[in-house]
Formats: structure tokens, sequence, C-alpha cells
């Protein structure tokens, strides 16, 4: 039987992906788990909807958040059959591009680009303030309301959040005297345009009729102005998201616009990505412990071997990988060896050295840890939770897990500190097979204690029953979920 021409887009897909391609409503919304399958359901739906005739794929724009991100979409829809015919780039690429067309419409000069850290330099502003003034633009937030917010909210102390302040207006001016433009102002002012100028938005939002949106959860406020001003009073938008991997609020973004988008935008659809085809269900189950209490966004995820458990079932109905291990190490010295001892056992069961990763909260601990590591003679360079967010290997060890670390020491709100257990969920949820934990009782001459994280994971391992699986057969397990799904390259 020969299927109808999009049709053949479904195929390999499971109910839920299917479901999220093929949804009707102006807006939806797809919440997407680690190892769901998010990019292929965005993609897919892109190409679907090319081929059923229901959008132009010319007036379609897919943003990303990264360069890297936005070259892999493209490349997916080019083996779709949809080369070349689907904009997809950043959101600061994109509006870049369409201020220098509305500049040029008005005979007006582009201005030059600010390198934001550079200008900070030659103004004397410290980093720890340049990431203040970014999460006051981010927020939409004036010199002045910025520091009642920051004060208020204790995010800094009024003193300081006043000297921030004043080092914001002198940034401004500077970027003023110079003539120049940040990441930020790109986005404010596209976003003035569409609000302002009747017929650019106009014609921007024939060119660009279908927007489709990934992370959306990492969306800030002026990029959700600027994202709501595009697709005006007649939405066709597709977002693609998860409120528990939201782990840039420290940056300006809010998880709130992606829980709220229903109520923003009356109607909206909301699809639910339940199957985690990355993770063993153990490891799915362990990493799911560290968020209770937090946001109340998706149910914990479960991948099975071959066959699929429901996403509320507390065991898995095939054999899984092993359960996660914690390991504790006298010093930072001695967790280097140990660590180096787990990589190579990996590697003597057969996983290659490339599927293996070893993250840790700063760049601080990995450049250290690393030092150690080079040592003993490991070739894995340590790499943060946040460097490791839309990656997967088989072998993950989560390294230097103690107080002041996990949760670091300055995340003392109860936003801070959820964000910091969602962060440690992302690390946890890079593993697909093999999860270790470490921690050390001294750092240098620091005494340090366990992580506060590691006796609720230490007790959720407890509780499940690890069935006779060797790490081979748990491989292959994995290998076969996938398999049902099509190509490892297609999973998102």
């Amino acid at each position: 039987m020969t299927l109808p021409r999009a049709d053949h887009l479904l195929r390999g897909l499971d109910e839920d992906q299917v479901r999220a391609v093929t949804a009707e409503a102006p807006v939806v919304r797809v919440l997407a788990g680690p190892g769901s399958g998010k990019t292929r359901v965005l993609t897919r739906r892109v190409a679907y909807r090319s081929l059923d005739g229901t959008i132009d794929s010319d007036h379609c724009l897919v943003v990303t958040f990264t360069r890297a991100a936005a070259a892999e979409l493209s490349s997916r829809l080019a083996h779709l059959g949809i080369a070349g015919k689907v904009a997809a780039g950043t959101l600061h690429a994109t509006a870049w591009g369409l201020l220098k067309h509305w500049w040029a419409s008005h005979a007006m000069a582009v201005p030059d680009m600010a390198e934001r850290d550079e200008l900070l330099r030659r103004l004397d502003i410290p980093g720890e303030v340049g990431v203040e003034i970014g999460w006051a633009a981010a927020r939409m937030l004036s010199p002045g309301r910025y520091e009642q917010v920051a004060s208020a909210s204790g995010r800094l102390t009024p003193a300081a959040a006043r000297k921030a302040a004043d080092a914001m207006d002198r940034y401004r001016s500077e970027k003023a005297r110079r003539g120049m433009v940040d990441h930020d102002d790109v986005l404010s002012l596209c976003a003035r345009a569409f609000e302002e100028d009747a017929g650019f938005a106009q014609a921007q939002r024939w060119r660009f009729r279908h927007l489709f949106v990934d992370e959306f959860q990492d969306l800030t406020p002026l990029q959700f102005r600027l994202i709501d001003g595009w697709v005006g009073g007649d939405p066709d938008l597709f977002v693609v998201g998860d409120p528990r991997q939201a782990v840039y609020s420290w940056n300006g973004s809010d998880p709130a616009l992606l829980e709220q988008l229903h109520a923003h935008f009356p109607g909206t659809a909301t699809v639910e990505l339940s199957r985690n085809y990355r993770c063993s269900p153990a490891i799915a189950t362990v990493a799911a412990s560290v968020l209770e209490g937090t946001l109340p966004a998706l149910r914990a995820t479960r991948q099975t071997s071959g066959s699929r458990a429901s996403a509320t079932t507390a065991r898995p109905d095939a054999a899984p990988a092993g359960v996660p291990r914690i390991h504790h190490f006298d010093s930072d010295r001695d967790e280097a060896s140990g660590i180096a001892r787990l990589l190579r056992q990996a590697s003597a069961r057969g996983t290659p050295w490339s599927k293996m990763a070893v993250l840790v909260r700063t760049n601080a601990l990995a450049l250290s840890l690393a030092r150690r590591l080079r040592s003993v003679e490991v070739p894995v360079t340590p790499i943060t939770f946040h460097r490791a967010k839309g990656l997967e290997f088989e072998t993950v060890v989560v390294a230097c897990l103690e107080e002041g670390f996990a949760p670091l020491v300055h995340a003392s709100s109860p936003d801070a500190i959820a964000e910091e257990r969602r962060l440690l969920y992302v690390a946890m949820t890079r593993a697909a097979i093999e999860l270790h934990l470490t921690w050390a009782s001294r750092r240098g001459r620091a005494v340090r204690n366990p992580s506060p994280y590691l006796s609720r994971i230490e007790r959720e391992c407890r509780n499940i029953s690890e069935l006779p699986a060797t790490a081979s057969s748990a491989r292959e397990g994995l290998r076969a979920a996938r398999a049902a799904l099509g190509p490892l390259s297609d999973l998102g």
C-alpha cells in the first residue's frame, strides 16, 4: 500500500509524536523531556505541513538558539526533502537581518555591533556586573526599575544593585556615544519596529508566515516580545520546550513563558512527549527524583528495552542498565583516579571514548579536574552542566557533587535552588546507559560535604530493584528501542 505524500513522515513515530506533528491548532506547544525526540518532531512537523499543503515552506522560519542547532535543523530538513526552502537561524541573526533592511528602507545608516565584553572592559565594569546588564536587558528593565527589582527579589543587596544600575547607565551612554548597538538592542529595536511600523510588520508576517521555535523554555521576556510581535493577531506558531530543563534564568530566561503560553494564546494545543528514548529506565527514574517539589511540568519519563513502559510506571518492564552509582573519595586526587578507573572499565566493555563524558558544575572545576585526569593519562575533557545540554553519551560521570557546588553557594533563593536542581537533572539525563556520581571529602585543602541532593538520589537508587542485566544487554536493548524510531541521527 502506498502512503499519501506526507503520511510517510509519520512512520517510526510514537503516538505522542504523531499527535505533535499533525496537530491542527494554530498554536501548538510541545512539552518534550530529555531524549523524547523533540528535534525529530520539529523537523517532521515542518516537512509534514509542507507536503500536505497547509503551509508554504518558502514562508517558514525555524528559530533556534545556536548556529550549530540551526545548521543541524537545516540538514535534517534537507534529508526530508525540504532543502533550501525553510529559513533556520537564531533569533538574533534573523532580527539583525530584518533590521538592516528596515534601516535601509528608511535611509538610515546601519550602526556598528558592540561587543559587550570589550566595551565593559573599556569602562572598567566587572564581568559579574555585565551579567546584570544582560539580565536587565533580557527582562526589559530600565536601570531604575532594575535596581528596584534586584533589591526586592534578593538578587543583589540594595547597595550592589545601585552600583549595577549606575554601571548600566554608563554602558548605555557609551553605546549611544559610539553609535553602537548590542545583541539585546537588536531584539528590542526589531520588536519596536513590529509594534510601530505597520507596513514592516505586515511584510515580515507575510514573509515568515509560519513560525517554529525550539528550546522555548529558554526564551527571555524580550525575545518573547519579538516573537509575539512577529505572529501578530493571526498566529501560526509551533513551540517545543521543557520547563524541567530551564537553566538560564541567570541570563534572563523565564520558563513561565512556556508554561503560561495557553493564557497568552487562547486555544493553544499542548502535546506531551512522555517517552525517553535516551536514558535507561533506572537513570530516568533517579534523575527525576532530584526535581521533586520543583516546577509541576512533565511526568517522569522512562524508556524500556525493546518495548515502551507507561510514563507513570515505577519500574521498567524490560531489563535496564545498572542503577546509577554514587562514589565517595577522600580527596580530589583520589576522585580523579577513580573517575579514570570508571572510564577505563567502560572502555574495556566496549564503550568508545567519544561516548563518555565527565560533567561538572563550573568552568573552574572543569579546568581543575581536566588537569588531574591528564596526569593519569585519560583522554576525556570535563565540561560544565550548561555546555552538556543537548548532548548525549553512553557513560557519564557527574563529578564534584559537593555542598557549595551543587547547589552553588550563592544560590539562596527558592528560584535559584530550583534551577540548580534542574541543572543537575539535565546533567544526569545526558547518560544513556551508565551513570556515576562522585564527590570528595577534601578538595585541595578545603574540607567538603556531600551535595544535599545525593541523599535523595541514594534513596531513589535503593528503591529501584536492579534486574539481572549486563551492560551489553542494556546497550542492545537501548539500540533496539532507538531502531524502532529510525536512524539515531534523527533523534532529538
